[in-house]
This record gives C-alpha cells, structure tokens and sequence, in this order.
C-alpha cells in the first residue's frame, strides 16, 4: 500500500468519524437549533446531514 493511499484512507476514516459526530449532535439538537445549524452549515456533507435530520422530523 503507497503513501497516498494510506492518506486517502485516512482522510476517509475523518471525514466518516466527523459525520458520526455531526449526526450524533444533530440527534440532540432542539428543532430551532438544528435550522441554524442548517443554515449555517459550512459544507455540503454536513448540511446534508442535518437535512436528513430535518426530514426525519418533519421540519422540511
């Protein structure tokens, strides 16, 4: 296995525990909350995220 693919494999194992997180922080959020967040979402990954949260409780 090559250094770049030692890296990419890092960064995916990131990027998959961010989205744990994210979900995970969303699970508790109250629902005005969680619309800032949405709002305010700094990339697409996360803002689809909270959006399927969104959709889970019928704000969207």
């Amino acid at each position: 296995m090559g250094f770049w693919d030692k890296a990419k494999g890092f960064m995916d194992s990131a990027a998959d525990a961010m989205e744990s997180q994210v979900r995970k922080q969303a699970a508790k959020m109250s629902d005005s909350q969680l619309l800032d967040r949405y709002n305010n979402a700094e990339s697409d990954r996360v803002r689809a995220i909270l959006e399927a949260e969104i959709r889970k409780r019928g704000l969207l």
